[in-house]
């Protein structure tokens, strides 16, 4: 099996089977990709062979990175090529993996600053509102902190999400949760529906909420990239970006006094430990959740 057919069978597959986000799966592509390059480099005659790529091959690689590369970004890769190899050898494509031989990386999981509700506002009041495309921009905003979404759960709304006072997400691994929205949220929202978003989708068809100049579901990129812009016209000239708004929705919650059990249903998270880690709650705040939640306290 050539790698780059057996790559794109495994890009296939964590799309279309295990519904990973394009986020995500962008990711895989560029750390396969760096390594076929590398190959390509160093040991062309493996690109003919899965088979033959050896141990050694993956750790000139990742050992070639360090130049370029932080050592969570590394890690990530390593993790790239493992999952792709788990993948191969599930497929009998080959007989061992050679990323498995290799020692674990131990990387302390970074979290993002959350931001403070100032630059949020900060940050809204920055927007015209008065033009459609800045309705949206605001919009997007608001139900990323108001609702505490990843940007790829932001970016895949449809029309057909939404309820009343709530909005059905559809999150990692084919996951639905339905999410409550606070009165100012569904009003903006109402509102970029009715007077902005009639005048950018290209066809009656198109099924997304928030939509590009040219008519079709935005992007995780374009949000990105105006949240930034916006945070600078603010005077805001640290990085703020979408996953620092749902960090910010989490830890404004915890500090409200929300329940920890509250908050991992609302971000979508499997296990309390993955919120907790998210959070980063200190522990004289566990405590005093504690003490109000737990019956014999």
């Amino acid at each position: 099996m050539q790698y780059q057919v057996a790559v794109e069978q495994f890009l296939t597959y964590l799309s279309n089977v295990r519904r990973l986000s394009q986020h995500t799966v962008r990711a895989y592509t560029i750390d396969l990709t760096l390594f076929q390059d590398f190959m390509k480099r160093n040991s062309p005659r493996a690109l003919d062979a899965l088979s033959s790529i050896s141990k050694y091959t993956v750790r000139g690689f990742l050992a070639e990175r360090h130049t370029e590369d932080s050592r969570t970004t590394i890690a990530r890769r390593r993790s790239s090529i493992r999952s792709f190899f788990a993948y191969a050898l599930k497929a009998r494509w080959v007989s061992h993996s050679p990323a498995h031989e290799l020692e674990p990386m131990k990387v302390k999981a970074a979290l993002p600053k959350p931001v403070d509700i100032e630059v949020i506002e900060g940050i809204l009041k920055a927007i015209d509102t008065e033009s459609p495309i800045g309705l949206r921009d605001a919009t997007i905003v608001e139900v990323i902190y108001g609702c505490g979404l990843r940007v790829g759960e932001c970016v895949s709304l449809n029309i057909d999400h939404m309820h009343d006072k709530y909005i059905r997400v559809h999150g990692k691994g084919g996951k639905v949760r339905s999410v409550p929205m606070h009165a100012g949220c569904r009003l903006l929202l109402k509102r970029y529906i009715e007077d902005a978003r009639s005048q950018l989708v290209a066809t009656k068809d198109e099924k997304a909420i928030f939509v590009g100049a040219r008519g079709k579901r935005i992007n995780d990129r374009t949000i990105r990239t105006f949240l930034q812009k916006y945070a600078q016209l603010a005077g805001f000239h640290m990085p703020v970006h979408p996953h620092r708004l749902r960090h910010a929705y989490a830890t404004h919650l915890l500090e409200s006094g929300g329940n920890l059990r509250f908050i991992q249903q609302l971000l979508g998270h499997s296990s309390l430990s993955t919120t907790q880690r998210y959070t980063d709650v200190a522990l004289d705040q566990l405590m005093q959740v504690y003490d109000k939640s737990h019956p014999r306290s």
